[in-house]
Order: C-alpha cells, then structure tokens, then sequence
C-alpha cells in the first residue's frame, strides 16, 4: 500500500479551499463567538488564579480586566460581521438558536455597555431580537 498515493488522491489546493469557505460562513463565524466566551470565561480563571499564585506584587484585578476586555474584543471580532440584511446569516442564526447564545449575547451587550461601547450593544441587541422572533 502506498500511502503517498492515497494521500495525494485530495488535493490540499482543494482542501483549503473548502476550509477557506467553510471559515466564511456564519455558521463558523457564530461558532467561534459562542466558543471564546464560552471557553475564554473559564482560561480567564486559570490565568488569573495562576498569577495570583505565582507572584504577590501582581494586582489580579488589573489581569482579569485585561482579560476580559480581550475575550471580549475578541469574540467581538466574530460577531461583528453579522449580516442583518442576509438571508443565510439569519437563517443560520435561527438554527443556532440555543440558551448559550442568547446569554452570550446578553453577557457581550452587558460589557460593552459597561465601557460605553453603545454601537456595539446596538448590534448586539438587533441579533438578540432576531433569536427571539
């Protein structure tokens, strides 16, 4: 068996093509928000906690707020290229439709709102009003 024959049967161009298009899409794009905040929360405390341990003089406030303003700029990253106007983003959004997400986006306008980032929370609030439709 020869497996250089096997594996040269794909082809990486069309691999990555597929990846590439896959990456795209607002189901990819919804799902790397929901899975920073979801996952960021809990790496924020570890991160945290670690230094506390490790060095005294640290000040963990100022590590979690730093933390938090870059899981949440972050996940704002994904959910920023929400197409209202765009069938197959609201369609997606409807068949993502979960308590995850709603509280996500809850949890996003909550921060943003906190730092005055009023925009922002105006994105954020349309998309929550699409999920409850």
């Amino acid at each position: 068996m020869d497996l250089d024959k096997i594996f040269n049967m794909v082809e990486e161009e069309e691999i990555d093509k597929d990846l590439l298009h896959f990456q795209s899409s607002p189901y990819y794009k919804l799902s790397m928000f929901t899975k920073i905040l979801l996952n960021g929360l809990t790496f924020q405390n570890k991160i945290v906690s670690m230094f506390e341990r490790s060095d005294e003089d640290l000040d963990p406030t100022s590590i979690k707020e730093a933390g938090i303003f870059l899981l949440h700029t972050r996940a704002w990253y994904w959910i920023s290229q929400f197409e209202l106007d765009n069938d197959k983003w609201v369609k997606t959004l409807k068949s993502f439709k979960n308590d995850d997400l709603h509280l996500l986006l809850q949890k996003q306008i909550s921060y943003f709102e906190s730092i005055e980032e009023y925009e922002r929370c105006s994105l954020l609030v349309k998309i929550q009003k699409y999920l409850e439709e």
